[in-house]
């Protein structure tokens, strides 16, 4: 069975860092022959539940990450965050920039 990964994209703020950070470690999902699908979660709410109810129809996931944990909050289902309810590990990444001293 192939491995199925959910990554977020979205609009270019801090200096496009989300979209940066989440398409290098795609990149090693890549090297390990992990399926990546893409959500974008800069299209407007009804075109984005459209394509997020879309993705997990069609999709058996084994995980979803994120960077800053983007994506975390999008939908509830049952009252239960939709992650949970769906049986699908969600995973974030934070990065600190410190200055130099």
């Amino acid at each position: 069975m192939e491995k199925k990964v959910l990554m977020f994209r979205r609009d270019a703020v801090c200096y496009n860092s989300v979209n940066f950070f989440s398409e290098r470690i795609a990149d090693g999902l890549h090297k390990h022959h992990i399926a990546v699908k893409w959500l974008d979660i800069t299209t407007d709410s009804q075109q984005l539940s459209f394509n997020l109810t879309e993705l997990i129809q069609e999709n058996k996931f084994n995980a979803a990450i994120a960077v800053n944990a983007v994506g975390q909050e999008l939908y509830r289902l049952n009252g239960n965050n939709l992650y949970d309810e769906l049986g699908i590990p969600f995973l974030t990444f934070f990065w600190i920039i410190l200055p130099r001293i």
